[in-house]
């Protein structure tokens, strides 16, 4: 049956089922079949230094860029170069938000703001909240 969202200004309808979410049982049958999985589910050390280097690369990209006369060359490179490293720092944030770079859950923040920097808008800290907030509630309606 629809569901339109009151909290939304225009008026979006959702197809609500009354089948329990697929999600978890889902990951139990991964698990079962395949139990090396789990131990994927961990801090990777590596994430840390990944995310250090693309930040420089991201810095040296914009050195190289202000030295581009050809305006379509320096949109290219902005499009191709700047695009590729700032989704990754995209989707590091994303990583970081569930703590992977760090058993500390601070200092996986702090690596966040970091990444967060060459994207020029703040929002790791919004991210990590909604985002947990997203996985903590699977299925429900009314998450805020």
């Amino acid at each position: 049956m629809p569901y339109t969202s009151p909290t939304c200004m225009k008026r979006v309808q959702f197809d609500m089922v009354s089948t329990p979410d697929p999600h978890e049982k889902r990951r139990r049958e991964i698990l079962a079949e395949f139990p090396e999985v789990k131990s994927l589910m961990t801090v990777e050390p590596r994430t840390k230094y990944y995310i250090a280097i693309n930040i420089l690369l991201q810095l040296l990209a914009i050195m190289y860029a202000v030295t581009i006369n050809d305006i379509q060359a320096f949109f290219v490179f902005a499009y191709v170069v700047g695009g590729t490293l700032n989704h990754s720092l995209f989707l590091a944030i994303h990583e970081l938000s569930h703590n992977t770079a760090f058993k500390s859950i601070a200092h996986n923040q702090y690596m966040a703001i970091a990444a967060n920097l060459p994207i020029g808008i703040p929002y790791a800290s919004s991210f990590r909240r909604y985002h947990l907030q997203h996985h903590y509630r699977l299925g429900q309606v009314f998450f805020l």
